[in-house]
């Protein structure tokens, strides 16, 4: 691939290379990632930002599908890598469902979820609040939660790890033996 001269031919450039790779980068993206379409997306398009940002410093890709698939492999894997460290922060409630210490089966039953989530809202700042209602009570995904408050979904994720510390040390050292059936 020539160097383009102008941010004209940058663009035009830019878009061809586009048009004729969006649909194959996004294919790879989409299996590797295991169907997952909005990480899948996300990557795509970062990838094809890194190509833009290239072409514009006046860089010469000789070999674009190549430059494509290579740059797309890298944000797989770190959205790979970012997932499964979400993956072991967080538990399966059916792992220890059987740990929990009740002669009532059906604890979900007794527990009053408007009372905890009054309790978490009363710790959090403004800024927790909005990030906790998208996040956990309007079940938005990360990257919905950034584009709501207009941040990055890493800000994003930085501040949901900074308010679930938050939360947690409430509980073990202010709430613990509370009850929360709401008597």
């Amino acid at each position: 691939m020539k160097k383009p001269d102008s941010k004209r031919a940058v663009k035009d450039e830019f878009s061809r290379l586009y048009d004729e790779h969006r649909d194959s980068v996004f294919r790879l993206c989409l299996v590797k990632l295991k169907n997952d379409a909005h990480t899948a997306d996300d990557c795509t398009q970062n990838t094809f930002t890194v190509l833009y940002k290239k072409l514009l410093d006046g860089e010469t890709i000789e070999y674009p599908k190549a430059f494509l698939y290579k740059t797309a492999q890298n944000f797989i894997l770190k959205s790979l890598a970012q997932n499964s460290r979400i993956a072991e922060k967080t538990v399966e409630l059916d792992i220890i469902k059987d740990k929990v210490d009740t002669d009532n089966p059906d604890i979900d039953d007794n527990i009053n979820y408007e009372l905890m989530k009054k309790r978490i809202l009363e710790i959090l700042n403004d800024e927790e609040k909005k990030i906790f209602k998208l996040r956990y009570i309007d079940d938005l995904t990360l990257s919905e939660t950034a584009d709501r408050l207009q941040i990055s979904k890493a800000a994003v994720a930085k501040r949901v790890e900074r308010m679930r510390k938050k939360i947690i040390n409430s509980y073990n050292t202010e709430w613990k033996g509370e009850s929360y059936d709401g008597k």
